[in-house]
């Protein structure tokens, strides 16, 4: 029958089902590929950012205790990076002071003055709203490489960082007096800067979490940097950015 017989629509069926598993098998490996490193690369800027921040101020403390203190802080930040990954949630008033005691501790020990200006109202003793860990370690993170690159490039006296929010994000504000500039706003890509990749690290981060990074020259004629991050407080946000990925 020159060969007509040889499949029938019952053969065609089952080889169009295996061609569809085989297509279903794949394409989850490669979502799961994605995954990992998605993840690797998360561990790999915390690292960077939060452990490699702390470890640099207990290398320039002066004092003994305080440099124990910030290497047990290193060892419960890198579990809490390893640990937690996206499903615990914090009270970011508490966090936010201990952010002010560490960030003062780290420009006390480079000798630089720190005016902090908390606009947010969240009481740290009291009630303030849960936020999920992702934007509270970004936060972190972010907050933590700016002032690094402030004390590493920037060769300012002063420091002045607000932080304020509205029902729906959280604003971090980060100005030094430094002789840093930059050619043009960087907006996803650094152009002619002298951070260094803790600036992308800055931008790429606050992307990443459905927000906004901005790094320019000081607008009001003096020399330095401006660092301004938006990012969300509502989870819903987050997960909308990561779903559309």
């Amino acid at each position: 029958m020159r060969g007509r017989r040889l499949f029938n629509r019952d053969d065609l069926e089952v080889a169009t089902n295996l061609v569809q598993t085989h297509e279903l098998a794949a394409e989850s490996r490669r979502s799961y590929e994605r995954g990992v490193t998605l993840e690797r690369d998360r561990i790999s800027r915390d690292i960077h950012d939060n452990i490699g921040a702390q470890l640099l101020s207990a290398l320039h403390s002066r004092e003994l205790g305080r440099k124990d203190d910030l290497l047990r802080d290193s060892l419960a930040d890198l579990r809490t990076i390893i640990n937690d990954g996206f499903q615990a949630h914090y009270d970011i008033g508490a966090i936010l002071a201990d952010l002010r005691t560490e960030t003062a501790a780290r420009l006390e020990a480079g000798n630089l003055l720190l005016r902090w200006h908390d606009e947010t109202g969240f009481d740290p003793e009291g009630e303030s709203p849960l936020v999920p860990f992702e934007i509270i370690n970004g936060l972190r993170s972010i907050l933590r490489e700016a002032v690094s690159n402030v004390l590493r490039h920037a060769q300012a006296h002063e420091v002045d960082i607000t932080i304020s929010h509205t029902d729906t994000m959280i604003t971090l504000v980060v100005l030094d007096d430094g002789n840093g500039t930059a050619a043009a706003s960087v907006q996803g890509k650094v152009a002619n800067f002298n951070g260094g990749n803790g600036i992308t690290n800055i931008v790429e981060r606050a992307d990443a979490l459905a927000g906004r990074g901005r790094v320019v020259a000081r607008a009001d004629g003096k020399s330095g940097t401006r660092i301004t991050v938006d990012l969300p407080i509502h989870p819903d946000a987050v997960r909308t950015k990561a779903a559309a990925q």
